[in-house]
């Protein structure tokens, strides 16, 4: 028996439920990070869809579905008082992408939220970078992969798994040479702060007046001491930050030690 490697016109049955576990691998990544009610939110929607699929419940009408967005706007903006930046902007796009699959019809719209999954995967190197998160996003990946080739070719999901891992196995050269060779950025994914609106308390060696327009204080240890012997009393713990001495009439400076 021949395999049909022709593009339907619609995903099927398999291809949009390798969808829906993509979207549920992708959106793991950020369980910890955005309030449950997002993650429950998204949930939700891929379990309806599914029903809607296997059981064929009932699917929300246009007007149910712009009801949901607004709701679902209200919702994030009421939680982090504004609807961007990292965190309110990832949890909005988690909750929008839920509702995306009660609507999705067509192959186009299936790849288009597959790779909107993508970028939700790798929000979630906006809050750290650690190997477990790494080897995750390697599996959401193979499986990403094999639902792409499941929406465009109706082959069995088996000979579409095995691909997806031959195509990864193919990409390991150059994600190693960019593991060596890529330069290592400390902190979060290219630095981006907690609030993308707010600086964080610290010490700089140059400060200008006027500049700080924002400062949000930081909940993360600044120092630690160890006392050899009996512990100083309070009045004594005193700590000398930097000293700025030099100025050029607009910035104050550490200088050079004389």
């Amino acid at each position: 028996m021949g395999i049909s490697t022709t593009m339907p016109p619609h995903p099927d049955r398999i291809a949009l439920q390798w969808l829906l576990v993509t979207g549920l691998l992708a959106c793991a990544s950020l369980a910890t990070e955005l309030p449950l009610w997002v993650e429950a939110i998204f949930a939700i929607a891929v379990a309806w869809r599914f029903a809607i699929e296997r059981f064929h419940v009932y699917r929300p009408g246009r007007f149910v579905r712009y009801a949901l967005v607004a709701l679902v706007s209200f919702a994030v903006y009421s939680e982090f008082g504004t609807i961007l930046g990292r965190d309110p902007g990832l949890a909005l796009l988690v909750s929008l992408l839920g509702l995306k699959l009660l609507e999705l019809r067509s192959i186009r719209d299936a790849m288009f939220t597959l790779f909107l999954f993508y970028i939700v995967l790798v929000g979630a190197f906006l809050f750290g970078q650690t190997l477990a998160g790494a080897l995750w996003a390697i599996g959401t990946v193979v499986v990403s992969l094999a639902a792409l080739i499941r929406l465009q070719h109706a082959i069995p999901a088996r000979v579409a798994l095995r691909l997806s891992g031959e195509l990864l196995l193919k990409a390991m050269p150059l994600l190693v040479i960019l593991y060596v060779f890529f330069p290592r950025l400390g902190g979060t994914l290219w630095g981006v702060p907690t609030d993308a609106y707010s600086g964080l308390t610290g010490m700089s060696d140059e400060m200008r007046p006027g500049s700080i327009r924002s400062v949000t204080e930081s909940s993360e240890t600044a120092l630690r001491v160890d006392f050899f012997g009996t512990i100083p009393p309070a009045r004594e713990l005193y700590w000398r930050g930097l000293v700025l001495w030099e100025s050029d009439g607009k910035t104050w400076r550490r200088g050079t030690p004389s």
